[in-house]
């Protein structure tokens, strides 16, 4: 599987678009793509379908490496074989997880589990 893994901002810089709908262009470079976009949530591209997943907190200590959280959570979807959905859910709750400790790249399961709850 191929995968690419962007802000909102690199995706429109590298697609050459200012809009999200132009940056699904992206599909055709590889199979799955996820597009964070802040406090607005993840866009999920699998093959031509788009999902949408926001997992939101009350307070950021920081959002260094929740990337990394965010994508950590993608992978452990696809290895649990999850549905699309709950794959985009699960690195949506990763990514936000990592927000609200001091700790930077550090994921508490229930922060994740909470926050799985609270999406869905």
């Amino acid at each position: 599987m191929t995968f690419l893994g962007l802000n909102r901002k690199e995706a429109l810089f590298y697609t050459g678009t200012e809009t999200l709908e132009g940056a699904k262009k992206l599909s055709q470079y590889c199979k799955v793509s996820a597009i964070t976009d802040g406090e607005k949530g993840l866009y999920f591209n699998a093959g031509n379908n788009t999902l949408h997943s926001l997992s939101k907190v009350e307070e950021v200590y920081s959002t260094i490496d929740s990337g990394d959280c965010l994508l950590a959570g993608i992978i452990a979807g696809y290895v649990m074989r999850k549905f699309n959905q709950q794959i985009a859910d699960l690195g949506a709750a990763c990514g936000a997880a990592n927000c609200i400790r001091p700790e930077l790249g550090l994921m508490h399961n229930a922060d994740v589990e909470r926050l799985l709850n609270e999406i869905g």
